[in-house]
């Protein structure tokens, strides 16, 4: 547990702040393209 509390000292140190934020942002907007492309996919299907 020590590890894991230096390790985010550090990364806060490096400017890196919450990694585990930032991944879930990423995968949400990820998520929001997958959803963007299931919905064209509709309407091409539908032609």
């Amino acid at each position: 547990m020590e590890d894991k509390e230096k390790i985010k000292k550090l990364l806060k140190e490096k400017g890196i702040i919450e990694p585990e934020k930032q991944y879930k942002e990423e995968s949400e907007s990820v998520e929001q393209s997958l959803q963007a492309i299931r919905e064209k996919a509709k309407r091409v299907s539908r032609i």
